[in-house]
């Protein structure tokens, strides 16, 4: 009927491995920006006169930011669903769903420390480098979907079973 094989169970160095890559991808993403930052506006200064620039500039990242965010849990919880074995994420699933979330918040952050240092009334994108450097800090990779979910998490419900047959 099903040719599926049995989830094998991940091994606590895969789980320890994984979760400590993406943690130092996550930290090397962090630093980076922040090097950006201070080079921007110190190298730049406050900004050139709003005159010379179009008015969407100053809004464009946090364009970037209120459209990215959804899309990118979105696919991370798809990569999530997509690489769900037994009881837990892969660890493949689980690396590429948050690297998806993570590149996404810093092309906001990027775009919103360039134009809030290039233009002097970009508030909305400072706001929104501020916002998505934030987001980016509070999605720490603990690790979590990588152990085991309690038994039913995840599991085919009775009703599609029978819708099936």
């Amino acid at each position: 009927m099903n040719n599926i094989p049995p989830p094998r169970e991940l091994s606590d160095a895969q789980r320890r491995r994984s979760t400590l890559q993406l943690r130092l991808i996550w930290g090397v993403m962090l630093v980076g920006l922040g090097v950006l930052a201070s080079v921007m506006f110190n190298v730049l200064g406050p900004g050139t006169p709003a005159s010379s620039t179009p008015p969407w500039l100053g809004w464009l990242p946090m364009g970037l930011l209120l459209v990215g965010v959804p899309v990118s849990y979105f696919i991370r919880n798809q990569c999530y669903k997509r690489a769900w074995q037994g009881h837990q994420v892969a660890p493949a699933g689980y690396v590429a769903g948050n690297l998806f979330v993570f590149a996404l918040l810093e092309i906001a952050v990027i775009a919103g420390v360039v134009v809030g240092a290039m233009v002097a009334s970009a508030g909305p994108a400072r706001a929104a480098a501020v916002a998505g450097f934030v987001l980016l800090l509070l999605n720490f990779p603990s690790g979590r979907p990588l152990d085991p979910q309690p038994p039913g998490l995840g599991d085919r419900s009775e009703r599609s079973i029978q819708d099936e047959r």
